[in-house]
């Protein structure tokens, strides 16, 4: 099982969803894919789209707005870079 750590204004967002009642669909989707990065970080989905310098982006649909997340590995950890609202 791969580690997973989050950069502190990924973690940030996290604790802020977290403390947010209404946010609780999107911090379930959220905890989904950081558990599916735990998983398998070959994923297809979780690889649909590249950045350079081999960072990954990956959609998190919401109806209140879709949140983005960016990881990348450093050999058995993932490193999510950002996680906030989409920024395309």
């Amino acid at each position: 099982m791969t580690e997973v750590f989050l950069d502190p204004e990924a973690d940030q967002e996290l604790l802020r969803l977290e403390s947010d009642p209404m946010a609780e669909k999107l911090l379930r989707r959220v905890n989904d894919m950081l558990d599916a990065l735990e998983r398998d970080t070959s994923d297809p989905a979780l690889r649909r789209h590249r950045f350079s310098n081999g960072l990954w982006y990956v959609l998190i649909p919401y109806h209140q707005g879709d949140y983005a997340l960016l990881w990348e590995t450093h050999g058995e950890t993932v490193a999510v870079r950002y996680l906030g609202p989409d920024f395309r």
